[in-house]
């Protein structure tokens, strides 16, 4: 087999399951996010902030829920952020009324896993039934 016709076979393989690797890891393209985006935030500032680092792709899941994907991990946000649309963009604002993470992006965030109940009190409601954890209170976008 030559040099060339092994690149294509790898190519080929590629291109087939990229597709099925990003319908099982939960990723949407940006045609397919849902019009509404569940996107939990602290009714307080921190005072205390927990520091245990986790980085991977942040993404929409097909049920609305902001995740970074590799530790399935629903991020609850510090007080003051929002989402901000931008033409096929989504994007994570902090309290400064900076852009920190784009939807797609590898993010590093500093805080921690908590239970549904630390977040509830954290959020001041209920979370939605289908919004299962693992959970991830951030205390601040790092990268």
């Amino acid at each position: 087999m030559t040099l060339k016709n092994k690149i294509s076979i790898e190519i080929g393989l590629i291109l087939l399951l990229l597709p099925i690797c990003t319908f099982g890891c939960g990723i949407t393209s940006s045609s397919s996010i849902p019009t509404q985006v569940y996107f939990p935030v602290q009714n307080t500032a921190q005072t205390i902030n927990m520091e245990a680092r986790m980085e991977g792709h942040l993404v929409i899941d097909k049920a609305g829920y902001l995740k970074v994907v590799e530790a399935n991990a629903l991020i609850i946000w510090p007080f003051g952020y929002s989402l901000r649309h931008e033409g096929n963009d989504i994007w994570i604002i902090n309290n400064k009324d900076k852009a920190v993470a784009r939807v797609g992006d590898t993010v590093v965030l500093g805080g921690g896993f908590v239970g549904a109940s630390v977040v509830e009190e954290k959020i001041g409601h209920a979370l939605p039934t289908d919004a299962t954890g693992p959970y991830f209170l951030c205390g601040r976008v790092v990268e």
